[in-house]
């Protein structure tokens, strides 16, 4: 797709954003449990920058987003970059969104001088699976996620 531009996300982005991460959480079944604001999305990626966001951008909208944080100082003293959260508005699934979105978080990974990039997958989502392995990426089956709610 020739019409789209994928960079960093500007403060008037936020409303397309927190839509687009409902519509993540309705079709992961947490939306429940959602309790992001603007204020809290402005907050944590423009004054606390504790998160990232890189978007694609189509015909001035935005219709994809990626969400990602560091987590330093793993095993080998280099930060791995970890993607929160990869959604690509219905409509514009399968037209090279999300592959543009994961080159550029690459980037932004080896800008950062990151050995590695990680993320989860719902288990029952193997259209996922499948778009993550066609990019490189293995699914590691040494580790299970545990939780704490609180």
């Amino acid at each position: 797709m020739s019409n789209v531009t994928i960079r960093k996300a500007q403060l008037h982005d936020c409303a397309r954003i927190l839509q687009l991460m409902k519509e993540l959480a309705i079709f992961e079944g947490y939306i429940r449990k959602f309790r992001v604001g603007l204020p809290e999305l402005r907050h944590h990626l423009f004054e606390q920058k504790s998160i990232g966001v890189l978007v694609a951008i189509v015909d001035k909208r935005v219709e994809g987003i990626l969400v990602y944080f560091f987590q330093p100082f793993t095993y080998d003293l280099s930060s791995w970059l970890v993607i929160k959260e990869l959604y690509v508005a219905g409509q514009y699934r399968r037209l090279g969104l999300g592959c543009q979105l994961l080159t550029a978080v690459q980037n932004v990974a080896q800008k950062s001088h990151c050995s590695k990039i990680k993320w989860e997958v719902l288990t029952s989502n193997t259209a996922a699976k499948q778009f993550y392995m066609r990019h490189g990426a293995t699914l590691e089956s040494d580790w299970q996620i545990m939780s704490v709610e609180l």
